[in-house]
Parts: C-alpha cells; structure tokens; sequence
C-alpha cells in the first residue's frame, strides 16, 4: 500500500508545484537509491548517484505529463523505472568498457606466432607429398591465392574435374597427417 502522503505529493507534482517536487525527491531518493543500487550490484557510489538523478527525473517527467492512469501503483511505477534505467545505463557503461578494452589490448602477438607455426607445418606437409600436381594445386589453392580459373588453365582441367583434383589432393594429405611417425598422426 503506498503511502497516503507521497500520493498527495505526487498529485501536487502534477498540478505543477515546484516545491512539491523538490520534497516529492527528497522523500523517493532514498528508496530509488537503494533499488538502484541492488540492481546494478554496485559500490561505484558516484556511478550510482548518477543512475538516481535520471531516474529521479524520469519520475518528475511523468508526473509533470500527468501521472499515471493508476497513481495507486505509483510505488511500483517508480521501483520498475530505476531498474530499468539502473540496468540500462549499466549495458550501455559494460559495452563502452569493452569497447575500450578491445581497442587497448589489439591482437594477441602469441596468436600471431601459433598460425605462423600451423602454416609453416602444412606447408611442410604439402612439400612432403609425393605428386608435384597435388603440391602445387594445394599451395596454390591456400597459400597463394591463385583462382580456380588460373589453376585450371595452369593444368589444362575443367573446372568439374578441378574439384575432383583438389578433393584427391586434400584426402592424400590428410592420409599423410594422420600416418604413423608424421605430425598430426599416431606415433
């Protein structure tokens, strides 16, 4: 049940009282100080205030365009409202964070370095295959980019058959890494 003197405070407000404002907000701001603070789980009491004045002026807003069509649930109008602020301008403070955070760190030197050392292997593998066509269509096709038009006129092949070429290529190396005593197979 809401309190008979906050309702009449709140019905001052929306006649347009200014010092009923000001005693409507001393009288709500401890209570949305509170709720703000359980939702965002915060002890940031500066970030905290700020989420209260929004919220508190949110309120005053929609008291000065009339209230509600309920004022009896004035009190759950106001709880609902710091929530959604308070975890609103959270989301939108966590994002900025991260944003920050992704533009200082850049990308990982140790990521660079493991593809370095995965591509250094298969190229390692790929030379290790027997047939010089699977060789070169496989550089070609993951190392330098070439087009399957230009790989096809390099060995005179349709562009059907390519695909069958390159499926052989890639099941004989994976034949090769899984062999025994090789990288990526079984010792």
């Amino acid at each position: 049940m809401i309190d008979p003197a906050l309702l009449s405070l709140a019905d001052r407000v929306i006649r347009g009282e200014a010092d009923a404002e000001m005693q409507f907000v001393a009288r709500i701001r401890p209570a949305v100080r509170n709720i703000v603070r359980s939702a965002v789980r915060a002890d940031d009491w500066a970030a905290i205030d700020d989420v209260c004045q929004e919220v508190l002026w949110q309120i005053i807003l929609r008291l000065r365009r009339g209230g509600l069509a309920d004022m009896s649930r004035l009190d759950h109008f106001m709880c609902r409202m710091a929530r959604n602020v308070a975890v609103d301008l959270w989301r939108v403070r966590a994002r900025e964070q991260m944003e920050v955070n992704e533009s200082v760190q850049g990308p990982n030197p140790f990521d660079e370095i493991e593809r370095e050392d995965a591509l250094r292997a298969a190229r390692v593998m790929i030379a290790s295959l027997r047939s010089e066509r699977d060789r070169t269509l496989l550089l070609g096709v993951y190392f330098h980019n070439q087009s399957k038009e230009s790989l096809c006129q390099r060995f005179g092949i349709d562009a059907d058959h390519f695909d069958r070429v390159l499926h052989r290529a890639r099941t004989r190396l994976l034949v090769l890494l899984q062999s025994p005593g090789r990288a990526g197979g079984e010792p």
